[in-house]
């Protein structure tokens, strides 16, 4: 259930306030000012500690503990009610201990007999708590109780609000949400971080404070006991989008202490990385090959090519590079931040290897025909040349070479 209320100002002018949580016990009592009517669930399932002096109230059972500080002197009478859902009145009972210098103060070791101020047990379903003659700067503690543990409603005001010789109570003791900082940073590989401070007056003594950001499921939890006035926070691993961002601050002991901050978020930054690649070939079988990309600062190499070829070199070398390592070799550079990707292809060409060889016809030479018949019989070749064991070298681009020799005396 939310609960709402009315800030009502003695000088008849209103704006609004709310409370969300009661405390479970003395040290987590909860602010509030008795110029608003307050209204709340009810505890249920718990009970009061043991300690206090708890004066007329024969049980203290279903808690919810306040304090308040007076503003100006006077009297200052408190109207107290509870009902069920079905608008049925149900019994409610309180304890009012008093004055103090802190709410800590009484706390520790003031609530005793002789600081009761008022005290109820009777099963009306309306109370009313009565502090005559409040001096300004003094705090009060009031514990209320759910006596039959059923689900309902409590209401608290001051019943006696804007009377003639009324006090009235301190409302800056309420928690207040002043502002909040957000300085995003830098965006590296696709994400930024953003970073500020929450300030505070009066943080509830229990609960969490929740940071979290618009354009993210990220958020930062703290714990109470929560610091003085503000609170550090970080949300990493935001989204590089450009987009408007809303910070939001809230405090779960009090849902209506919450402020916002608004920021652009960087947007992905982008460069431009153009590679270009190039090889060695053509050349034949069994060679070296060796591929190459132009240098680019902060960049990585990534290479792929035939066969399940990779590497992550610049400039890599494959010896011995058979016929088959011929065909398309494709380079990726990237750049993480800003983020940027290119991609260029070469093309390896690679020659069949040469075998030389030739058949000469016929095997014997006679005088009566001096002729030797040379069959080329070289593979994958396109040029070739002759070499007869003199100086003389014949360049020749036929298959067949017929060559005339002098004849050989037996």
């Amino acid at each position: 259930m939310i609960r709402t209320l009315l800030l009502t100002l003695l000088l008849f002018a209103f704006f609004p306030a709310f409370i969300k949580a009661q405390g479970p016990d003395c040290a987590t009592a909860a602010p509030f000012c008795t110029g608003t009517t307050y209204t709340f669930p009810a505890s249920t399932n718990t009970t009061a500690p043991t300690g206090p002096d708890y004066n007329c109230l024969g049980s203290q059972p279903n808690p919810a503990w306040y304090f308040l500080q007076i503003a100006t002197s006077g009297n200052v009478d408190l109207s107290i009610s509870q009902v069920d859902a079905q608008g049925t009145g149900q019994d409610v009972d309180f304890i009012c201990w008093g004055p103090f210098t802190s709410p800590a103060a009484g706390c520790a070791s003031g609530l005793t007999g002789s600081s009761v101020i008022d005290c109820s047990y009777s099963t009306a379903a309306v109370e009313d708590c009565n502090i005559p003659n409040a001096v300004a700067g003094e705090f009060y503690l009031l514990l209320l109780t759910n006596f039959a543990g059923v689900a309902a409603d409590i209401s608290l005001s001051q019943g006696n609000a804007g009377a003639s010789g009324a006090g009235s109570t301190n409302c800056e003791i309420l928690c207040s949400m002043d502002s909040i900082s957000a300085l995003p940073g830098v965006c590296s590989a696709s994400a930024y971080s953003v970073s500020g401070k929450v300030y505070y007056t009066n943080p509830p003594l229990s609960g969490i404070l929740t940071v979290s950001n618009s354009c993210s499921g990220v958020t930062e939890v703290f714990n109470a006991p929560f610091n003085t006035d503000f609170t550090d926070y970080t949300l990493n691993g935001l989204p590089c989008n450009g987009a408007q961002c809303t910070i939001t601050a809230v405090f779960s002991g009090d849902e209506f202490c919450t402020t916002t901050k608004t920021y652009t978020a960087p947007a992905e930054s982008f460069i431009d990385c153009p590679v270009t690649a190039s090889n060695n070939s053509p050349f034949c079988g069994g060679s070296q090959l060796s591929l190459a990309a132009v240098s680019i600062p902060d960049v990585t190499y990534s290479w792929t090519g035939p066969n399940g070829y990779t590497s992550i070199e610049q400039n890599p070398v494959i010896n011995d590079v058979p016929q088959e390592m011929a065909g398309d070799y494709i380079v990726t550079v990237t750049h993480a931040s800003p983020a940027c990707t290119s991609k260029d292809t070469t093309t390896v060409d690679i020659f069949p290897t040469a075998v030389a060889d030739f058949l000469v016809t016929p095997e014997d030479i006679y005088t009566l025909e001096p002729v030797a018949y040379f069959n080329n019989l070289s593979d994958s070749s396109t040029s070739w040349f002759w070499e007869f064991g003199d100086t003389t070298r014949l360049l020749l681009k036929i298959l067949i070479i017929v060559m005339q020799i002098p004849a050989i005396m037996p």
